[in-house]
């Protein structure tokens, strides 16, 4: 296709969107998309773009966003899980990350990147409230869906694996013990947040702990309680 189309740009920086883990950029079907530019953090939109001579082969999306065209010679690839999510026994289940600050990650097995966000968007009801983080290379969602998405997690999969960052030198207080809901960093862990009631319904399978970018994290692997 050698004439012009549509692709993703950051309108602060005019660099394309690279969403992927391989650097390749991927195009996309859906004008809503919640994407995050590499170069300037911000949201990536579709915009026009010339793409010069030569063919080019895979997706058109065509103008007006009334359908597409693509390549269904390749098969989409599952999501691999990003660099920075533990395997958990030699495997990797599904994996959510709580920083200290900021959105969680999310990750789980045998989807593509467009299956995750189908499923992000009918978990948490807006596409307001997750985006994709190249820089993360994943799926983030807003802090406040964490007991939802761990929910549905647990519906479809046999366990599930949680890492939390936290800081060693933080003291656990009585603060942390009668808190509610699940945001904790300090050196319980989690154990003892709001009398451990965040993770009421569930049974611990195991735990180890590992450091990202520098920083202590916790991880447990959970299930179920039967």
């Amino acid at each position: 296709m050698g004439v012009g189309g549509f692709s993703r740009t950051c309108l602060k920086c005019r660099n394309f969107i690279t969403v992927d883990q391989d650097g390749r950029v991927v195009a996309h079907d859906r004008p809503l998309s919640r994407l995050l530019c590499h170069a300037s953090g911000q949201l990536a939109v579709l915009v026009s773009v010339e793409w010069g001579p030569g063919p080019r082969r895979g997706r058109r999306v065509v103008s007006g966003g009334k359908g597409h065209r693509r390549d269904r010679r390749k098969k989409a690839e599952h999501l691999k899980p990003p660099e920075w999510m533990p395997n958990y026994q030699g495997e990797h289940p599904p994996t959510i990350g709580l920083p200290a600050k900021g959105w969680f990650g999310v990750w789980f097995p045998a989807h593509t990147m467009w299956e995750h966000e189908r499923k992000l968007s009918s978990w948490v009801g807006s596409d307001r409230s997750f985006r994709w983080d190249g820089r993360e290379g994943c799926w983030t969602v807003a802090g406040a869906h964490f007991p939802r998405v761990s929910r549905e997690l647990l519906r479809r999969y046999p366990s599930l694996l949680i890492g939390r960052e936290y800081n060693p030198r933080e003291k656990c207080n009585s603060s942390c013990r009668n808190a509610r809901g699940f945001l904790c960093t300090c050196s319980c862990r989690a154990r003892n947040h709001g009398h451990g009631k965040w993770r009421s319904g569930w049974r611990t399978l195991g735990e180890f702990h590992g450091r990202r970018a520098g920083r202590p994290w916790h991880w447990t692997a959970v299930t179920v309680a039967g």
